[in-house]
């Protein structure tokens, strides 16, 4: 079976670094990018060469367009793929915001590794997070808000 494509992007460098080893260690092909723009070039290049991704990760705020405004860019271009956000300014606004767009999760900034992990295995075998993401302490739903742990394993902003 091929490797699940994910498409993280984070203006955060440290940050994109860990996610993308996280995620390769964990058996994923991984394409990373720093602001929305370029993510948008290569959703829309991955679409047209029927390469698609099949998650992707994108911070909320971002240089040139927002996570929340790539989604919305995305869906104009009539390309179907599943979001999932990462944010250090969650509210509840922004999370009913998210499940409006279809966001698969939204994880608070710092969060979990194991976290971060879950929710993506969790997103690409459901496209579904009414189940709930393993090891979150709240109730989920379409939109995900999970609490940061203080463990050696977060990753912190």
């Amino acid at each position: 079976m091929k490797p699940k494509r994910i498409l993280i992007v984070d203006d955060e460098r440290d940050l994109l670094k860990s996610i993308d080893l996280t995620l390769r260690i964990n058996g994923y092909t991984v394409v990373a990018v720093d602001n929305g723009a370029d993510a948008f070039a290569k959703i829309v290049t991955a679409h047209e060469m029927k390469e698609q991704f099949d998650l992707v990760i994108t911070d909320h705020h971002l240089p040139v367009i927002s996570g929340i405004e790539l989604i919305d860019h995305v869906k104009a271009e009539g390309v179907t793929v599943p979001f999932g956000m990462i944010t250090a300014y969650g509210s509840k606004e922004l999370q009913q915001e998210l499940k409006d767009r279809g966001s698969l999760f939204c994880l608070d900034k710092p969060f979990n590794i194991r976290e971060l992990v879950a929710a993506v295995s969790l997103a690409l075998t459901t496209n579904d997070y009414s189940a709930g993401t393993p090891g979150a302490d709240n109730e989920v739903g379409s939109s995900h808000t999970a609490k940061p742990s203080a463990s050696k394993n977060s990753i912190h902003t």
